[in-house]
């Protein structure tokens, strides 16, 4: 008989039945011993508030089902598996059903059962001093509105405060030379929404170590980097176009004019041109061809003669600042300069934040799993049980694709410590859906399960091994919910799709699924016309 393992991962599709399957498991441990208040030892996270009253709402029903009290939500599949997996016979797994929805009802407040945010509140407020915030904190859970009353706040201070308004100055004119419409206010207000998104604050943090004139010195050197380049460029190319208007030369004289042309608009820094790669030119510096056409030799042979050798000089070095170290060091400047305005602005905002979250008193809900990182990582979980007020030993968390990594990381050593104790923890996730990335989530955090996902040196590895020798992932095949047809297609289409996705493929592994129901349906797909595609891609981009 193989050892049973407490780390259960379920991977589940949509339609698989992942949510019956969150109550079963729940109601297993409720019901396996005994106990009416053993519920108080399981915590059960989900994502949404919706989600977790109704997964506490059929808890309950389920219980009034197996005790008889409610008929209708009576389920015999849940019953017969239950019976058999708890080795009860159904009077007794009746009876226990009872007795724990008596002591929920009588005890409500005891039913954990939330979103992962609602549990870190609680230890934020357990913390509250270590981590030094007011015990009485507010909590605002609309971050965008922050943001956008710190942009008010900022630009309040336009003609009031030097620095901030030669800042925004700053970052106008290099919008405008991005040559960007837009609207100032909003899209500072978009740009900054990234502050208060999980996973920025140690980027944020490096930000404080500059002051206003550091960015203003900064991006003077950078411009200096990149104009001394444009100089050198524009110089030799001078240099090629003097030299063959000395020898009363013009595009006529070249293979279609293009190499001319090239020469003219590398001196006018298009950078189109700096960016192309013209094969003529690479021919006549590196295969041996002539710089004009075999049709004009008579007329052109003699006169570039004189000329010819310093003219591929200067060539090769207009080859040599393009496509080599040169012109890549080049775009990297203009890149991070483009940036230091921004991010100056962004630090104006940042500090705007936080001005108003200390002068009232008020914590985003983002800022929950930073706080508290720190405080798991480097206390027992008996330990932070005791703050907290409660002990559990059971961890169930659904929609594990939504996840975050400090998330995950503040839920490790207490998933550790449970397993350490030999009780039974429960994953439950759809790696396909973390492509939304919704609030953080990353697609390999789960699907690289039981590897920790960017973990940090020297920390969870005994938690990382725990998690190896535990683990029992289960694949739920069937589908409940769609027709064959549907099921058919989506089969058919992840087929195709996994190929395509390299290193993330194997998130459509085991994605077949067979279908349960058997009600007609049916798929209808229209091929998008290119142009429409391309529209589509236009209209994305000037959003």
């Amino acid at each position: 008989m193989a050892e049973e393992r407490n780390f259960v991962v379920y991977r589940a599709s949509a339609g698989s039945g992942k949510t019956w399957v969150l109550v079963k498991e729940y109601l297993k441990l409720c019901l396996q011993y005994d106990s009416p208040a053993y519920y108080r030892s399981i915590l059960a996270v989900t994502f949404t508030n919706k989600a977790a009253s109704e997964m506490r709402e059929r808890i309950m029903l389920r219980l009034q089902g197996f005790a008889g009290l409610n008929p209708k939500e009576f389920d015999a599949h849940m019953e017969k598996e239950l019976c058999a997996e708890l080795h009860l016979d159904k009077v007794e797994l009746g009876r226990r059903s009872r007795n724990t929805l008596s002591h929920m009802l009588h005890h409500y407040s005891d039913l954990k059962i939330s979103t992962i945010d609602s549990f870190v509140h609680q230890l934020v407020r357990a913390f509250a001093r270590d981590i030094d915030v007011a015990p009485d904190f507010d909590i605002e859970l609309d971050s965008d509105l922050v943001v956008q009353i710190a942009v008010d706040n900022v630009l309040d201070r336009v003609g009031r405060d030097p620095e901030t308004t030669d800042m925004l100055l700053r970052y106008a004119k290099t919008m405008l030379e991005d040559e960007k419409n837009w609207n100032f206010r909003n899209d500072l207000a978009d740009f900054a929404s990234g502050l208060t998104v999980e996973g920025t604050s140690s980027k944020v943090a490096q930000l404080k170590k500059f002051e206003g004139h550091q960015f203003v010195e900064i991006h003077k050197q950078l411009s200096g980097l990149s104009a001394a380049f444009e100089k050198e460029l524009t110089t030799v190319t001078q240099q090629a176009l003097d030299l063959l208007a000395s020898a009363q030369l013009d595009a006529d004289a070249f293979s279609g004019k293009t190499l001319y042309n090239y020469i003219v608009e590398l001196n006018q820094l298009n950078a189109k041109a700096m960016g192309k790669d013209l094969a003529t030119f690479d021919k006549v510096l590196f295969g041996g061809e002539e710089f004009f056409p075999k049709s004009k030799a008579k007329r052109y042979a003699d006169a570039f003669a004189p000329i010819d050798q310093e003219l591929r000089g200067y060539c090769l070095k207009i080859h040599h600042l393009l496509k080599e170290e040169p012109y890549s060091h080049y775009l990297r400047v203009k890149k991070v300069r483009a940036q230091v305005y921004p991010l100056a602005v962004l630090h104006l905002v940042n500090d705007a934040i936080n001005d108003w979250k200390d002068q009232n008193n008020t914590l985003l809900i983002g800022d929950f799993n930073r706080l508290i990182n720190q405080v798991i990582l480097n206390n027992p979980a008996p330990f932070i049980y005791e703050r907290i007020g409660q002990r559990f030993r059971h961890f169930l968390i659904d929609e594990f694709q939504d996840t975050s990594i400090v998330q995950w990381q503040n839920f490790i050593p207490l998933l550790e410590n449970s397993l350490a104790t030999h009780h039974f923890n429960l994953i439950v996730g759809d790696g396909k859906q973390s492509i939304y990335r919704w609030r953080g989530g990353e697609v390999d955090q789960f699907n690289l399960l039981p590897d920790i996902y960017k973990k940090p040196p020297h920390i969870f590895d005994n938690a990382e091994a725990a998690f190896h020798r535990e683990i029992d992932v289960r694949p739920r095949e069937q589908n409940f919910r769609s027709a064959p047809e549907v099921v058919d297609f989506n089969n058919r289409l992840f087929d195709v799709i996994a190929p395509m996705l390299g290193d993330h493929a194997s998130v459509y592994a085991g994605h077949r699924q067979e279908p349960v129901k058997s009600f007609k349906g049916w798929v209808t797909y229209e091929k998008p016309e290119k142009k429409k595609v391309f529209d589509a891609i236009e209209d994305a981009i000037r959003l």
